[in-house]
């Protein structure tokens, strides 16, 4: 995962990761671990995190590994 890449979308998107982790309804922490690269996200959080995001996944990656 690309942490700098994630960081700098959701600052642009929404400011501080905090108001990125209500949006998400994630703690704090959780956030912060995703986009540091402490934690890897699940396939729910990723397809969660593309919505919030708008990061398209093409249907057909989706419906293979999201779904």
């Amino acid at each position: 995962m690309q942490v700098n890449h994630l960081r700098g979308r959701i600052i642009a998107m929404y400011g501080t990761v905090q108001n990125f982790a209500k949006v998400m309804k994630w703690s704090n922490r959780k956030a912060y671990e995703i986009v540091n690269g402490k934690q890897e996200p699940t396939a729910k959080d990723i397809d969660a995190m593309c919505s919030a995001l708008n990061v398209e996944i093409p249907d057909e990656m989706r419906n293979l590994f999201f779904q």
